[in-house]
């Protein structure tokens, strides 16, 4: 297969799996309908405390998800290409 055809998919994956999970946020938000709590400045503190309202299907930690495979998604092209580069 193609490195740059490799690479689109990766890219591809990565948006889609993003809006799936900003989407789902964004849903909770709306069947919750309790927009200000979920707006105010509380943070998630441990993994423990994020897989908990993950599980109990809190939308921030949804949107923390979507963020951080938005962020590592380039990273990870990056990475492909630094290592065929060095193959």
């Amino acid at each position: 297969m193609n490195l740059n055809r490799y690479i689109s998919k990766v890219l591809s994956a990565g948006i889609y799996m993003t809006v799936f999970f900003y989407l789902c946020g964004i849903i909770l938000v709306v069947v919750n309908g309790n927009t200000k709590d979920f707006f105010s400045v509380a943070g998630i503190v441990s993994l423990k405390d994020f897989i908990s309202r993950l599980i109990s299907f809190d939308p921030a930690p949804f949107f923390y998800l979507g963020t951080l495979v938005l962020i590592t998604t380039p990273i990870l092209r990056v990475f492909f290409r630094v290592t065929t580069f060095t193959k």
